[in-house]
């Protein structure tokens, strides 16, 4: 079960836990930090208000979990971040 990876909130108030990052790493085995926020937590799409601030929890459980360097953790945070600020765009405020 997912709750036994990590009960805990990757941040108050966030319903995505340590357990789901845990266990997509362990199970699904993505490789992109995109990925884990928009496929296997679905961060992306249903916690609007944390979603942006999930972008840094997840990459540093990631990079630990696949060895990702200062630069490769840096790329993907950078990527996440380009893809969440580019869904606001038709809003004009990006």
């Amino acid at each position: 079960p997912v709750v036994k990876r990590g009960s805990e909130p990757l941040l108050p108030g966030a319903r995505v836990f340590c357990g789901d990052v845990s266990s997509a790493m362990e199970t699904e085995g993505p490789l992109t930090l995109e990925d884990v926020l928009y496929r296997r937590t679905r961060a992306a799409l249903y916690e609007p208000s944390v979603r942006e601030a999930l972008v840094v929890p997840i990459a540093d459980r990631m990079a630990e979990r696949l060895g990702w360097d200062d630069a490769h953790r840096e790329r993907e945070i950078s990527r996440a971040r380009e893809r969440l600020a580019g869904e606001l765009d038709f809003l004009g405020e990006s």
